[in-house]
This record gives C-alpha cells, structure tokens and sequence, in this order.
C-alpha cells in the first residue's frame, strides 16, 4: 500500500501562501534535523512554542506521553520533526515561522545547535591536531570537542542561510545541506591521495534523541502509509527542475571557501557591496550566500581578468575540502582559472553538449535566416538534415576551430555567446582571446602545450640570423648584434639552470614522501633541485683537479654546463650505494605485498634508482652528451666575449658553431623530458576489452602515448586528464609509464594548502554500518 504522492499532495494544497509557509517550515525542520547536539542539549520553551500542531500531531504528542512516557517537551518536537505522516502534523498556517527561525538562530549563535566549518582547511587541520589516527567515526564527546576547535558552519536551506550570525535569510534559494559525513584526514598510505571522510555523532543521549525510538515504533504500527512530505516540499521548490536544469551555473560557495584566500574573499565582498569588509571567513561566507550565483561568478571574473586576483595563467583552482560538494544530475564543480569562473562535470562529454547545445541556440532557436546560415556554415558538411551535419562538424573539428567559425562569423553570434555563457562585456577583446576564454567557460581543456622554451628559440634563431648575415658580404650592425646575443645567452642560462634543477629533484627526491607528491614549484623546488645536486657533488663526484663547484646564487655558463656532467656522475654512484638507499618496508603501501596485479615501483628513496634498467643508461648518457655538446669551457668563452666581436672577426665561425651545439643540446634535454614543457592530453582510444591509450603532445612534436590497464596505477601519480611534465626518458617497465609531475604555482590558492596533506597513522578499522545506524540531529 503506497501513501499520497508528492504530486497528489500538491493538487490537494494548491494555496500559494500554504505552499510558501510549508516550505520554510520544513526547510526549519530539516535544519534542525541536520544539526549537531551534545548530549545535554535541552529543549528550548521559544522552540516548541513557534510550532503549532495539527490535531493530528497533538494526538500522537498526546499518545507519546501517555503510553511510551515521552516527556511532553520532547514529544512536541518529535511529532514536528517528523512533519507527518499520512495526515500533517505541523499547523503550517499557525506556526510561528519568524518565532521558529530566532529560536534556532539562538541556539545557533550560543552553540546549543552546531553546524561545523567544512571549508578550507579548519576541519582537516583540527583533526590533525586531535587525532594522531585515522577514524571513520567520532563519538558524541569527540564530535563536540572538535567543533569547539573551529568555526560556525556555513550552509543553506532553501532561502535560509545557517552561519555564525545564526540564521539570515536569503533572497536566492540554495539546497547547501549539511552531511555528517566530512572529509577529514588524509589516511597512512603515502601513495594514497584521497581525502576520507569521517563521520560525526550528535548527542545520542540526549532525551530527543533517546526517545526517538518510541515514535518511529509508534509510526511503524500505523495502518496507513506516509505521505511524501519531503517530495511535495521539493515540488514546491522546484528543486527537480534546477537538478536537471541550468548546467552553466552551482553554488559558487564551495570555490569560494576553499580556492580564495581571506583578503581575495573580502576583495570580491567589498566589490559587491560598496564598502570594506573585514570580516572573519565564516562571516564573509555568509555573507557571500545573499548574492546569487550568477553575481558571485561574474564578480571572481571581473576581479581576474582585471588583476585584482592574480591567478597564473595555467593553473586551476577547485574546491579542495568540499570536493565532494557538487551540485545537480551533471555533478557541477565551481573551478577559477586566469580566464575566470567555470562549472564543470566528472563527465568530460559535458563541454562538447554545452558547445552543441550554444550552437543550437544561436542558430535553431531563431528565424530561418539564422537557421540558412548555419546551413551556409556547414556547406561542406555531408548529412541528412542540419541538425546531423551539426553534430558530425562539432564532434570532427576542435572547439577552437568550430566556435571561431561558428562564433566569430557576426558579432550577434559573439554578443549572444558571450550572454550565454556568461562571459561579460565582449568590447575590446580580440579574437583568440574570446574563443579561449569560451572555450574555458564550455568547459574544454587548453590543447595546447606549454613551451616555456619558446621565447629561448625565437633568440636562437634570430642571433643565428645575425651571425649569418655577418658571415655573408652585407653589412652588419654591431650593437644589434650585442643586444641580441646579450638577450640570447640570458634565455640560455635561464633554460640551463631550470631544466638542471628539475632534473636534480626529480630523479634524487623522494617523492613518496613529499608534501605535494609528484608535484613541482618551479621557485621552491628548483632551490631543493640545486641543493640535491649540490650534496651529489659532495658525496658522490670525483673533483676535477682544482675544481670546486657550488650550485647556489647566480649561476654561470660554466657550472650551469658542468653541472650536467656532475649528475650524470652522481646518479651513476648511487647504483652503487642502492642498499643504503631503500625504502623501510614499513613506509610501503600495504598493497605493495598483498597484490599481484598492481606493483609498488619506489624500493628506493631515490627515484633514478627505481627506473628501468635502459632507462637509467639512456639518462646518464643522454646527461653526458648534454654537457660534452655544450662544452663548458668554449661556451663560457664565447658567452664572456661576444661584445667584442667584429664583422670580419674568426669568432663569428665560433659563435656560429656555438649556436648549433646549444640548439643541439637544448632539443635533448627536452627530448629526456627535462625541459618543464607542460604536455597536455590529446588523444584517448579504447577498445571491448577494456584497453586504452592516452597520447599527451608538447612543444616541438614532443608525444607520449601511455597504454592502461597498468599495474602502476596506485602508485599516486596524477591524473592522465591533466596537464604535467613528462620526464619521457625517466621509464618504468609497465605500459609506457614515465616519471611525471604536475605544475606547482606560486599563488595564494598554492599558499593556502601549504603542508598538506598531513597524513594519520593508521588504526584498525571500523564498521561502517555501526556509524550509519547512529541518531542524526536533534531527531
């Protein structure tokens, strides 16, 4: 037997006013369904007195404490917990809803009612401070104890905002529901990179909680079904219709709690109201809630794309401790990159449905005017009807070419665009900008790599440009000589010193146990590169007689060249002294000896040590002929003289000669990998078996194809979806599986997940069934 539908619910309360005071009543409830009390919580007077029964509700009220002996006060607020059953239990028309919300504000504000702080760091940082092991579950007394370490939660029930000021309302509606699952700490595995949840308890033995049993045996004995209360509050809402709907914009709360810093976060307050804010993150996160989501975007875009938020271009902020906080059927997630504001799904298809879906709504929604000009577009398109040769165009061409086509061909298409994906004022920005910056907004990834060596080749061929002229009959022009040999030999020395350093870090740290595995800053770690390289040179490197190296400060042409030589060397000494170098076995991951099918690689705390056997040779030598082509000693000397060259003068053979060993050596040390070149994801294929290839591209033809399944899979290294850099001759001996990292950026966002994770030692595990079953609220 099925109770009343949410549907039919709706049909039998067709009175607006009814609807919206139902609606922020059980949006009330739910509040205080969701929260967390200690075991001495105590029902309120102010409480129960808002809340006004149906004659139903008084009789089962009435029952409760005649025959299950349920205090009176706690038998009020069970009954309105429960909202109802077959008949309501709640007199929507008279409860006192304005009563109801400062009561609960109250008890919020004097923390009788907690909510806890979910954003940014506070919770992980708490728990790392009061629990040394990992736990799937607090008990009541340690729930307390740890909201009592960080602030007041922020989150929104319906129009109804929860935060430290207790409740406010809002005029834009939002389901931000807390959970009593958190994530929390990151566990002892060091490959592990996934952020466990722990679950919190509310006070189970207080009277509204230990007493709830009786009405839920009560309920369980009626004869006829529930209602569905919670479905009509939601049909009211037309909570189904944004679940499915708009999938340009989610709440933007999570982004900004955990991907702006306090003084960003205040900066785009103060923009939106007029006035300085100085306000304490939970304070400003509140406040963020009586704006739209709409709003907040544009303003984080307005802010970026002005450089009030420095965000590096390449990198991409998103949600950290509110991963798990995504919104509606496509999963939206809030990310910021240096081109603003963007919601993307798991779903990596999403971009290319928007993309389709923007073209239609340019081109098929209007006259047929519009309809005959994507017909002319599309001309050389085969396909039964438009509608098909749309959807073959998109799926053939990339987004750039498709949207500059599609996009850019009336500035109408441009305006209409630019309103639809959000992208704000069009005027000024030219071509290539505006189609990235929709490209991002859409959702699709850059596609193409980042070559930080481009500026160092564009010297290079000019300089040889130059020297060629003045090796021919024309004249030359010494100081246009100077100034760019003096341009070229800086760029130089700059591609030496970092792709030196990178080389160092990756193959002699250990990444294991890093703070950000498998992640590198090109500022703090080429320092911590330069260092590794230095204690090699102590430890493992015969000197050259007279020789004494330091890798420190500013570098010249001559240690930067020599230093080539001197990690060949010290790599090569460490196979040597591996037993000194492996891993404890208590630092290896617990799958590392319970599975055949996946493999732990890192035995050493030295990564070169664990590559492929080819893999090891091909990088010592391959370091060798870097440093034998370059030539330290003829480089330094044609570094430290070219101002003194002449048109007729026999360096210019030198330099000239010089110019091709460098753009010799230089294309090696990318071809190794060691060039910090981002190669981005390309191609991907997959086959009925379950097989797959992920081709990634660099600069200069630069590819790399990995092959999956792998039994490397757990060892921790990023995803395949992302852009890195590819150490391509740093091999392992399983599907093309290479030593990679993901680019690390100097930024507040960086700044703000400093020392992280923190992981916990391990502990026995629990029953997850146990938490589950543990009382929720004050219910």
């Amino acid at each position: 037997m099925v109770g009343a539908t949410a549907e039919q619910l709706l049909e039998r309360h067709a009175d607006i006013n009814w609807r919206t005071r139902f609606v922020d009543i059980n949006d009330l409830i739910e509040i205080l369904r969701d929260c967390i009390i200690a075991d001495g919580y105590t029902i309120p007077d102010d409480l129960n007195e808002a809340i006004a029964l149906t004659a139903r509700g008084n009789a089962l009220k009435s029952r409760l404490i005649r025959k299950e002996e349920v205090p009176a006060k706690e038998a009020h607020l069970m009954c309105a917990l429960t909202v109802g059953h077959d008949d309501l239990f709640i007199d929507v028309l008279n409860t006192d809803i304005a009563a109801l919300r400062d009561s609960i504000g109250r008890q919020i504000r004097e923390g009788a009612v907690r909510f806890p702080f979910v954003y940014g760091r506070a919770l992980y940082d708490a728990f790392a401070d009061e629990f040394e092991d990992e736990k799937d579950y607090l008990s009541s007394e340690e729930t307390v104890k740890l909201l009592g370490k960080i602030p007041f939660g922020v989150f929104q029930y319906g129009r109804y905002v929860v935060g430290p000021s207790g409740i406010s309302e809002s005029k834009h509606s939002r389901a931000l529901r807390f959970s009593k699952r958190v994530p929390a700490f990151h566990c002892s595995d060091p490959v592990c990179r996934d952020l466990h949840s722990v679950i919190l308890s509310t006070g189970h033995n207080a009277d509204i909680n230990a007493q709830r049993h009786k009405l839920t045996r009560v309920l369980e004995g009626e004869s006829k079904p529930a209602a569905d209360w919670a479905g009509l509050a939601m049909e009211i809402s037309r909570l189904s219709d944004s679940h499915f709907g708009n999938h340009w914009i989610a709440p933007m709360v999570t982004l900004l709690g955990d991907a702006l810093s306090d003084d960003e976060l205040r900066a785009v307050l103060a923009l939106l109201s007029g006035v300085e804010v100085t306000a304490e993150r939970p304070n400003l996160l509140e406040r963020a809630l009586q704006w739209s989501d709409k709003k907040l975007a544009g303003t984080v875009d307005r802010m970026v794309l002005g450089g009030d938020i420095c965000v590096p271009l390449g990198e991409v902020r998103t949600p950290v401790s509110t991963d798990h906080m995504r919104s509606g059927a496509f999963r939206l997630q809030p990310q910021l990159g240096s081109r603003g504001v963007r919601f993307v799904s798991g779903d990596p298809g999403l971009a290319t449905l928007r993309e389709r879906e923007l073209v239609r709504t340019l081109y098929l929604t209007g006259n047929d005017d519009e309809r005959h000009e994507l017909d002319w577009q599309l001309r050389s398109v085969d396909g039964v009807s438009l509608d098909v040769r749309l959807d073959d165009y998109l799926r053939t061409t990339t987004p750039t070419e498709a949207l500059t086509r599609l996009v850019l061909s009336r500035s109408s298409s441009a305006i209409a665009a630019s309103e639809v994906a959000g992208l704000g004022e069009v005027d000024g920005v030219g071509d290539g900008d505006l189609i990235a910056r929709l490209a991002w907004k859409l959702g699709f990834e850059g596609g193409s790599a980042d070559d930080s060596h481009a500026d160092f080749w564009t010297q290079q061929e000019k300089l040889s440009a130059i020297v060629q002229s003045w090796l021919g009959s024309g004249p030359g022009d010494t100081n246009e000589f100077r100034g760019q040999a003096a341009t070229y030999f800086s760029a130089l020395e700059g591609i030496l010193e970092e792709s030196l350093a990178f080389a160092s870090w990756a193959l002699l740290r250990d990444h294991i146990t890093a703070g950000r595995p498998f992640s590198y800053d090109n500022e703090a770690d080429r320092k911590h590169g330069l260092d590794l390289l230095q204690a090699a040179y102590t430890e493992y490197v015969t000197k050259r007689p007279g020789e004494k190296l330091k890798f420190d400060g500013r570098l010249t042409i001559y240690p930067l060249v020599r230093g080539f030589g001197v990690l060949a060397d010290g790599l090569n000494s460490l196979i040597a002294k591996a037993s000194s170098l492996a891993r404890p076995l208590s630092d290896h991951p617990e799958y590392a000896t319970r599975s055949a099918l996946q493999r732990f690689p890192f035995a050493s705390t030295a990564p070169f040590l664990d590559l492929a056997a080819h893999s090891r040779t091909r990088i010592v030598e391959g370091l060798r002929d870097i440093e034998l082509t370059l030539n330290a000693e003829t480089l330094s000397s044609v570094r430290n003289d070219y101002s003194h060259y002449r048109r007729t003068s026999p360096e210019l053979a030198a330099m000239e000669r010089t110019l091709e060993s460098v753009g010799r050596a230089v294309r090696a040390i990318e071809n190794l990998g060691f060039g910090l070149n981002l190669c981005h994801p390309s191609t991907e294929t997959s086959d009925q078996w379950g097989r797959r290839t992920i081709g990634f591209v660099g600069p200069r033809s630069l590819n790399h194809v990995f092959a999956r399944p792998s039994s490397l899979e757990w060892v921790g290294f990023p995803s395949l979806r992302r852009p890195q850099y590819l150490v391509r001759s740093a091999a392992f001996d399983d599907a093309n599986e290479v030593l990679r990292f993901e680019r690390q950026y100097d930024s507040e966002y960086a700044r703000m997940w400093d020392d992280y994770p923190r992981p916990r030692k391990k502990a026995q595990p629990t029953i997850d069934s146990l938490a589950e079953d543990a009382p929720a609220g004050a219910s």
